[in-house]
């Protein structure tokens, strides 16, 4: 039996899937390390290069975003894990996977717990945070880059806070998992640049596992570069009348085109917006924060908003400018 899992949960939007490209493009470092982070297609979805069907094999409904031809189911995926994990006995072994961090009612852990914990009693979890407006707004961009929604960004954060509300309290996320794997076993981080080593997720990560970033191990460019965010706003116009093989060429005319679209610091949070989210999360935030100080008061995240443009409502006019630029170069 391995000696230790080192289970990585996310959340979504804190540099997971550079942290995943790190841990895939250097399996052979780490090995040499102790450390294995396990490949099997029965569990691995080459797509993330993460451990996303563990996840998802406990989700009731099949996550939209998966081609058709990804197949798994629990029980497969988790006894071939068993059987990995035993072949690895003198190695300690990595699994990552944002997914899990979509898991996080009381039910959903404690069978994540059930099923782990069974494979290798010492278990560890290890979850970075984000602030929510932030994590918000950033979740907001990715649902446009991937045609999940073309709603306004305030009629997002508005149904967020009503209806998907518990995605974003991380006091429930971590209570829950304290819960179910032992409170000394899950480990919080926060997603902020004065907070992580060296700014970097990859850095701090390797840390907490005994481990430096440094040669032997290979780096890699950076994943999941933001788009403009008039560029994404384009797409938003747009993206109702395509389907999705049009909407993907799109997104590709788009991406070949980067020039025509405004480069300036733009924005679709505002301090307003801002304010309305960290209140909705203040309660939880600050038990959260009081936890994990040893019971003494603390705030959990910095509250300082920073002024940044919003861009708002293109005009048809720049909408056609935008269109010719997109296919035919031919913006000023």
């Amino acid at each position: 039996m391995a000696r230790v899992l080192h289970l990585h949960i996310g959340v979504h939007k804190t540099g997971t899937t550079s942290l995943q490209e790190f841990l895939f493009g250097n399996r052979d470092i780490l090995e040499q390390r102790g450390f294995h982070y396990p490949t099997n297609a029965a569990y691995f979805w080459r797509g993330e290069l993460s451990h996303s069907f563990l996840a998802h094999s406990l989700r009731a409904e099949r996550p939209h975003y998966l081609p058709a031809m990804a197949t798994y189911d629990a029980d497969t995926a988790y006894q071939q894990l068993a059987a990995d994990v035993a072949n690895k006995k003198n190695y300690q072994i990595i699994l990552s996977s944002e997914h899990f961090s979509l898991l996080y009612s009381k039910d959903d852990v404690a069978r994540v717990a059930e099923r782990l914990l069974e494979i290798c009693p010492t278990t560890k979890i290890y979850v970075y945070l984000r602030r929510q407006d932030e994590a918000i707004e950033a979740n907001y961009k990715q649902g446009i880059r991937t045609k999940a929604f073309w709603v306004d960004f305030p009629t997002y954060v508005s149904n967020a806070l009503a209806s998907n509300y518990d995605r974003w309290n991380y006091q429930l996320l971590v209570d829950n998992y304290r819960q179910a794997f032992g409170k000394d076993s899950v480990f919080v981080r926060l997603y902020e640049p004065d907070k992580l080593l060296n700014a970097n997720i990859i850095d701090d990560f390797l840390r907490v596992l005994g481990l430096e970033n440094r040669p032997p191990f290979r780096q890699i460019s950076r994943q999941n570069q933001s788009w403009p965010v008039e560029a994404l706003e384009f797409l938003r116009h747009i993206s109702p009348y395509l389907t999705k093989p049009k909407f993907i060429a799109f997104k590709q005319a788009i991406q070949r085109n980067p020039a025509v679209f405004n480069q300036g610091q733009f924005r679709y949070l505002d301090s307003h917006l801002s304010q309305t989210i960290l209140a909705a999360y203040e309660a939880p935030n600050t038990t959260l924060a009081t936890t994990l100080n040893c019971g003494q008061p603390a705030a959990l995240f910095d509250p300082t908003f920073k002024e940044i443009d919003t861009l708002i409502n293109l005009s048809s006019d720049r909408l056609s400018r935008l269109m010719g630029g997109v296919f035919e170069g031919l913006i000023d």
